[in-house]
């Protein structure tokens, strides 16, 4: 029953699968005393609790839902945890976007009971559009437990060094009156002069169920409330948030009517992290795009047309980057959204909804795909050293991708002491925006007239 899954043998293992069925293999936590009787007997959903979508056989297409459910949440291991990996066979599914409970699927026209046909669903998929979705089946004959994955959970590294940028006192310059006429009022330019300029949310992940304390993430945040605050934001900070929590933080937070008056949005991430993801204080993952789906054109109307920037100080692996220290390195840009072809062509059906809807959205990461950022203990992180650093004195006279062109700069010509020499990059994930943006700091428009604030 146990056996070794390699990168030579998965591709075949795959090809193994009937498309004309619909089969495929999914995840199915449990808890590993009862692996030996589900491998033995099958599953019996008789005997399981009671879902979200009712009684039935649930599997998922992601093994961060599946881990979930391997130990008890008030006592989570690290060690020695145990998912399955079924081989399924879905058939035709009836596809579920708002919570109900099932005993069965149902009839193919739709109705849970029907007397006009005599042909149900063969399986249910729910989708409520929160983090992951639910594979349901209500016979075991259709599924078959083929795969044991023994694990153990292991923290990302979230490496400590002596950055050379430390952020000491905040002073904000005034952005150039000259610069603000010639070019504030153009039709490429968004506008960013009101009082306030609009909401800026920094969730600020310390400590963590299973993984490290991210000491200096309070000089991190700190210096970002003081650059915002001085840049006429109004400063929102949520401490310590599950996956979930951050994910019902953003949609909340798309919801504020007072985006309707603003004139851009910012967030801040700070916290451990995975590829393309970032945790959540229970370990559990949250994929960046759960994060700014909430922000689309779609989704929140209210900043329809405006500037809607993310940046997410953390690890997306474990490589460390040991090349050469140079000159400044350009800035890392990607294209359909920052992501490869190979990368989108694993994207679910989902993300790939809003794909076109993503207008006047900017991502920007600490550190790129599979490698680890850093971080000190006194003085926090590169990146976000490097973000105050940049926007406190460029931000006068520099557009929005000239000033992440010059982070990237100050963060690549960094390294730590020591053996090794390692370095970082950061990276734009996404960037969709229409036009220049510019913070203009300390510079608002008050009866039609161009003030500077004190």
């Amino acid at each position: 029953m146990k056996k070794p899954m390699t990168v030579e043998t998965e591709s075949s293992v795959l090809d193994t699968l009937n498309e004309d069925i619909n089969e495929q293999y999914l995840f199915h936590g449990t808890k590993s005393a009862y692996v030996p009787s589900i491998c033995a007997m099958g599953p019996d959903f008789r005997i399981a609790r009671k879902g979200m979508f009712g009684r039935a056989i649930y599997l998922s297409e992601s093994a961060t839902k599946a881990d979930q459910y391997a130990d008890e949440m008030d006592s989570r291991r690290t060690e020695d945890l145990q998912i399955l990996i079924y081989r399924v066979l879905l058939g035709n599914v009836y596809y579920c976007e708002e919570q109900q409970t099932f005993r069965r699927p149902p009839c193919v026209c739709g109705e849970k009971i029907c007397s006009d046909h005599h042909e149900t669903f063969d399986s249910v998929i729910g989708d409520t559009r929160k983090l992951f979705r639910e594979f349901l089946l209500f016979t075991a004959e259709q599924c078959y437990p083929e795969y044991i994955v023994t694990y153990d959970r292991i923290d990302q590294f979230q490496a400590r060094a002596v950055p050379q940028l430390p952020v000491t006192s905040l002073c904000l310059r005034a952005a150039d009156p000259s610069l603000f006429m010639e070019e504030a009022y153009k039709d490429d330019v968004y506008q960013n002069c009101g009082m306030p300029r609009g909401r800026a949310v920094i969730v600020n992940n310390i400590n963590f169920q299973h993984h490290e304390k991210r000491d200096g993430s309070e000089m991190d945040c700190k210096a970002l409330v003081e650059l915002m605050e001085q840049m006429s934001y109004t400063v929102i900070v949520h401490n310590d948030l599950t996956a979930q929590g951050i994910f019902d933080v953003m949609e909340t937070e798309s919801k504020q009517p007072s985006h309707w008056t603003s004139d851009s949005f910012i967030v801040f991430i700070l916290s451990h992290g995975m590829s393309n993801a970032v945790y959540g204080t229970d370990g559990y993952s949250l994929p960046y795009s759960m994060i700014y789906k909430h922000f689309t054109t779609d989704s929140c109307p209210a900043l329809k047309g405006k500037p809607k920037m993310f940046f997410i100080q953390a690890c997306q692996g474990t490589k460390k980057d040991s090349r050469v220290a140079g000159g400044s390195v350009p800035l890392t840009m990607r294209q359909d959204g920052g992501q490869s072809d190979s990368v989108r062509a694993r994207c679910n059906e989902s993300e790939s909804k809003f794909g076109a809807n993503m207008c006047d959205i900017a991502v920007a990461t600490a550190t790129t795909p599979d490698y680890v950022s850093w971080r000190n203990k006194e003085n926090g992180s590169w990146f976000i050293n490097a973000i105050v650093r940049v926007f406190s004195e460029e931000a006068r006279s520099k557009h929005f991708l000239e000033l992440l062109t010059s982070v990237n700069s100050w963060v690549a010509s960094m390294k730590t002491q020591g053996q090794g020499q390692y370095q970082q990059v950061s990276s734009m994930e996404t960037m969709s925006f229409t036009k220049r943006f510019y913070f203009w700091p300390r510079l608002c428009i008050v009866n039609g007239d161009l003030q500077e604030l004190d």
